[in-house]
């Protein structure tokens, strides 16, 4: 198997030939976390991956700690399995030495030196290793079903004890047992006991009495708000009793982390984003170039804009430029400003981004749509560190971190021609790639209840809270849009729910084939004319439909179409209001009013 790491090497197009290609429908993966790269690689179906600094391996590591072959992940039909290969400084999983073999869950940290491997599993075979680890599971999952169908909750308590004081601890649960729980090992670490109909505070309750009753230490996580899948919430639960002293419980919730950047607030629930906002930070004390990848929607601005405020840049400006919304003939004099009568219209010299962002960091979001004749000045201005104005032949030295990001592959782009190896060269020292949020299953369970109370404080709303069928309804859908479309989604849900809701239920949330994510996708605005209809996939079909649940109030369906289209309006205007109105046609008095009804926010159309 190819090497899966993508790293920074002078033969750059050889390296892309060598990556294989992402399969953007898989669920089990792992994310790679070493020095300043992270990536991800799909799990196979069978056979197994070695990590190691060895060419030949299947996941290469760069970590000096790390031998040539150092560790094996073996896929059986039934676990995962993690072997150490006599490696010289040993392996680590969630802390502990590996000594021999260990079967992983979904949740694991994986060390080697200091690289890191979490493991997200959401499909494929049982985890339990014996009959009475997969009954436990298997009783997990059942109840789990039986909860989503009738949008009630389960609480799983983790007890965190090992070896032969299991046996004692079986027996006390057993005796202690409620009406309707099920106990048993959930692995060599942890006894369990599933708990149906339990909200989160009566599952405190009990969580607190069995660590008093065992002394030892419990984690309680409550699905859907912890989870929805029992890889998620066995490694919520888990991780709750990590951070447990003994003959305490702790609740999964507090187990989260959350960073405050700018007046924004990233949400840190899935071991994933926890791992690479640690590499967020490291990143962010070393001045070079960094490049961020992943699907729309995903956080990219977020992470940028952790690295501009954890660095030592954090005193000086940070400007965001979106690419893609830059009209080509405007996009030389954005970013590296003008001469007064460098052109018609050029009335007074101005800087141009590049400047102003000198002494701080420069966002170029969506960086693979600039064109190559601005791909190729931008290089030159990289490496020598100094910018011409356009119309000027004086050069202006400036200080600038550079932040790429792309939804695209820029490897892939680099093959096909589409954009230049040596600027990818020149600003891919250090590469981030965000996973999608389908692959972050403990961040959706958590971020519905934090964009929910953060739309309510934007809209002026009392507060509401997600309801347990609403979370089940979030947990079920792809989210093609990642972030991006579960804030729409609950900001819709929110913006059309009666005065006196005070819980999201699942008959509040838009259907998903109505979001406004999936309205925005129509083609984009050109000119003031070009106001169309809805295309063809969302024209009625002469199919009778399946059922009355696929349809909702017309109005319902006019509203998302025109929030859609004022957010890509305001995406090609950059913000500015009364050009978007004009693209749409639309009296600037009348987009002003629909603009605090329909609680558009700068961060919506991409500002940042």
């Amino acid at each position: 198997m190819p090497a899966a790491q993508p790293r920074p090497v002078p033969e750059l197009l050889d390296a892309v030939t060598a990556v294989p290609p992402r399969d953007a429908n898989a669920e089990d993966r792992l994310l790679c976390v070493d020095g300043d790269q992270a990536w991800t690689v799909a799990l196979p179906t069978s056979g197994g991956l070695v990590f190691g600094r060895s060419a030949q391996a299947d996941v290469v590591l760069a970590d000096p700690r790390a031998s040539r072959a150092h560790a094996r992940l073996t896929v059986t039909p039934t676990e995962l399995i993690v072997t150490d290969l006599a490696s010289r400084h040993g392996t680590l999983i969630n802390g502990a030495p590996l000594v021999g073999a260990r079967a992983v869950v979904s949740g694991d940290v994986i060390a080697i030196g200091g690289a890191r491997v979490i493991v997200s599993r959401r499909s494929g075979p049982r985890l339990s290793a014996t009959c009475e680890r997969a009954y436990l599971h298997e009783r997990l999952a059942d109840e789990l079903a039986r909860a989503s169908a009738r949008g009630r909750t389960v609480a799983l308590i983790a007890v965190r004890i090992a070896g032969a004081a299991q046996v004692g601890a079986l027996a006390t649960l057993a005796d202690r047992a409620e009406a309707g729980e099920v106990s048993g090992r959930l692995d060599d670490g942890h006894l369990a006991v599933v708990a149906p109909e339990l909200d989160a505070s009566d599952a405190a309750e009990r969580g607190a009495a069995l660590a008093a009753a065992l002394d030892a230490a419990v984690g309680v996580a409550v699905a859907p708000f912890d989870g929805a899948d029992p890889a998620t919430v066995i490694a919520a639960a888990r991780a709750a009793a990590a951070r447990a002293a003994v003959g305490a419980a702790l609740s999964a919730a507090s187990t989260i982390e959350v960073m405050t950047l700018a007046g924004r607030r990233a949400v840190l629930a899935d071991p994933a984003m926890v791992e690479l906002y640690a590499l967020v930070r490291r990143l962010a004390q070393v001045d070079v170039p960094v490049v961020i990848h992943g699907e729309t929607g995903t956080g990219k601005e977020l992470v940028a804009a952790a690295l501009h405020a954890l660095s030592p840049r954090a005193r000086g400006p940070m400007i965001a430029i979106n690419c893609a919304a830059i009209p080509a003939e405007l996009a030389e004099a954005e970013l590296f400003g003008h001469a007064r009568g460098a052109f018609t219209g050029a009335v007074a010299a101005r800087p141009g981004q590049l400047e102003a962002a000198s002494g701080g960091t420069l966002f170029l979001d969506e960086i693979a749509e600039l064109s190559s004749a601005m791909q190729a000045r931008l290089l030159r201005v990289l490496e020598a560190g100094e910018v011409r104005r356009l119309g000027e032949n004086q050069a202006r030295p400036i200080d600038v971190r550079v932040v790429g990001a792309s939804h695209q592959d820029l490897r892939a782009a680099v093959a096909a021609g589409r954009f230049r190896a040596d600027l990818l060269f020149r600003l891919g020292v250090a590469r981030v790639e965000v996973p999608p949020l389908r692959a972050r299953p403990r961040d959706l369970a958590v971020l519905g209840s934090t964009l929910a109370a953060a739309a309510c404080a934007r809209m002026g709303r009392r507060p509401m809270t997600v309801g347990a069928s609403a979370a089940w309804e979030l947990a079920r859908r792809s989210w093609p849009g990642n972030v991006r479309e579960l804030r729409h989604t609950l900001e819709a849900a929110i913006a059309t729910a009666p005065d006196d809701v005070r819980e999201l239920a699942a008959r509040h949330l838009p259907p998903a084939e109505s979001s406004p994510v999936a309205a925005a996708a129509a083609p984009p605005i050109e000119a003031p004319s070009s106001v169309t209809a809805p295309s063809s996939a969302t024209a009625p079909s002469s199919v009778a439909p399946s059922s009355a649940a696929q349809f909702r109030p017309i109005a319902d369906e006019l509203a998302a179409l025109e929030r859609a289209r004022m957010v890509e309006a305001l995406r090609v205007a950059s913000g500015v209001q009364v050009r978007a109105a004009e693209l749409l046609a639309m009296p600037i008095r009348t987009f002003a009013t629909k603009l605090r009804r329909y609680a558009i926010e700068p961060e919506d159309w991409g500002a940042p």
